[in-house]
């Protein structure tokens, strides 16, 4: 039977992400398939900015900052298929011209 893997998951937290993956895919919002094939690779040295961003859809919140390459390059499509949007930090923090 297919789990949920994790990639260079951080110790403490792997349970924190088991979690809120397993309850996206009971709520339907992904796929183990999808989560296994795609999704776990949404990570940067800042851990796994994907689970970050399905807690920020289950929490209704509607953008997501991230500096991300991923996510960023993807934000389009994630979009339109979760309702949040993706945005740089130079994007929610002009000011900074990080």
């Amino acid at each position: 039977m297919e789990q949920i893997e994790l990639v260079h998951a951080i110790p403490e937290l792997k349970e924190k992400y088991v979690y809120i993956v397993n309850r996206a895919i009971e709520l339907n919002i992904i796929t183990l398939h999808e989560w296994n094939r795609r999704f776990k690779f949404y990570r940067d040295e800042s851990g796994y900015s994907f689970i970050h961003y399905l807690n920020c859809m289950m929490k209704g919140i509607n953008n997501f900052i991230t500096s991300n390459e991923i996510m960023i390059n993807n934000g389009k499509e994630l979009e339109k298929r979760f309702g949040v949007k993706v945005i740089t930090i130079n994007e929610f923090f002009p000011a900074f011209n990080l």
